[in-house]
């Protein structure tokens, strides 16, 4: 795991990541790392990363891409490894926080390109099985945060 995670994980973010351990781009970016080697195990550590990104952004820079990212991929990984409940919060989460930065942000997040392919279709998928009313907050949510 040390090999890849020196092999291709970018060496900036690495030191980025020495030299302040709340820096919430380099943590994020470290979270799609291991999002996109698809395994559980690396689910998890991406679950850690994003979790720690939303809690150092929170309250400070919510409208930031970053925020609203990690927040958007959280529904998608709690979703991934059964976590309905965290997954339906963050999927309202992050249609409230879209729709905070914009009406076209929100409009961006469930429209189709061209093709007919959906933007952002993993978040599509998610929020269709937790969240399928789009609501931007459940009862339950302040329980899991």
């Amino acid at each position: 795991m040390i090999a890849i995670l020196n092999s291709e994980y970018s060496a900036d973010d690495k030191q980025a990541i020495e030299l302040n351990r709340d820096n919430f781009r380099a943590l994020y970016d470290l979270a799609r790392f291991f999002q996109d080697k698809h395994t559980r195990y690396d689910d998890y550590i991406s679950i850690r990363n994003f979790e720690r990104v939303a809690d150092l952004m929170r309250g400070k820079v919510e409208k930031d891409a970053d925020f609203v990212r990690a927040i958007l991929n959280l529904a998608i990984l709690y979703y991934a490894v059964g976590n309905e409940s965290k997954a339906r919060c963050y999927a309202a989460e992050t249609i409230e926080k879209y729709h905070a930065r914009s009406n076209e942000d929100l409009i961006y997040l469930f429209a189709q390109d061209s093709h007919g392919l959906f933007n952002e279709p993993e978040f599509i998928d998610t929020n269709n099985h937790v969240n399928p009313g789009r609501e931007t907050s459940h009862p339950d949510c302040g329980l899991i945060k």
